[in-house]
């Protein structure tokens, strides 16, 4: 359809009108094709911005343009080991604006204290560049402290809470399908070409049938006149015998 003789020998207006239809249709369907599978090679391809922390103590990456959360452990470390108490990041105040402010494109990057498995499409580079350990408030003298630390010892011991943190804290809570939505070409996104090509196939088939409705009345309209003409030729000759 693409090559020299991609129009075939169509007589009709209609039938000329819908060839040309399906060869936009076809040309849109292989544009986006084409640029859908290099999305997906420049994706897979793609390397991050930067590598790690160093990369942004270097000076790769514009202050204004990294993304702390205000009064966090990254905002002490950021102001104790990069920018010598300068406060010149991007603040944000929630986990939420993390995520905003990155897919939005106010900032790069952003030094996040928080596990990542719930924006899938976010991705964390480097290593940790900071370690911290989590407690369990109590009350002074609960009866149950005693009970609570064996536990967690044994929970320790068995491997139980390395199996808890590897499926609470590292596995991702979005499945792949997710992931890819965004690479893949859908028949919901394709719905408006298709519905243009359907309003085309919907004109050419009215088209058609006016063409069919008007060459019909032509051809009664030929067909009375000849009849009047033979009538009046009849008429002239009765006319003539008489005479």
């Amino acid at each position: 359809m693409l090559g020299k003789d991609r129009f075939p020998n169509v007589s009709t207006r209609s039938g000329r009108f819908l060839t040309f239809g399906l060869y936009v249709l076809q040309i849109v369907l292989a544009a986006i094709y084409t640029a859908s599978i290099l999305s997906f090679i420049l994706i897979e391809n793609s390397n991050p911005t930067i590598s790690g922390v160093d990369d942004i103590r270097n000076g790769k990456i514009l202050p204004n343009r990294i993304g702390i959360m205000v009064g966090s452990q990254a905002e002490e470390y950021y102001l104790n080991s990069i920018s010598e108490g300068k406060k010149n990041y991007y603040p944000l105040k929630t986990i939420n604006e993390v995520y905003t402010s990155l897919m939005n494109g106010d900032i790069d990057v952003a030094l996040w204290s928080h596990v990542n498995n719930r924006y899938c499409d976010l991705m964390a580079v480097g290593v940790e560049f900071a370690h911290g350990s989590y407690q369990i408030p109590v009350k002074q003298g609960w009866v149950y402290k005693a009970a609570l630390d064996s536990n967690i010892l044994s929970l320790i011991d068995t491997g139980e809470l390395d199996r808890i943190s590897e499926k609470w804290f590292t596995q991702p809570t979005c499945s792949k399908t997710n992931l890819s939505t965004s690479n893949t070409i859908t028949i919901e996104r394709m719905g408006g070409l298709f519905s243009t090509f359907a309003i085309i196939s919907i004109i050419s088939i009215l088209v058609h049938f006016w063409s069919t409705i008007d060459r019909l009345i032509r051809n009664i309209i030929g067909i009375v006149c000849r009849k009047d003409g033979m009538d009046e030729g009849i008429i002239a000759d009765n006319n003539a015998i008489q005479n």
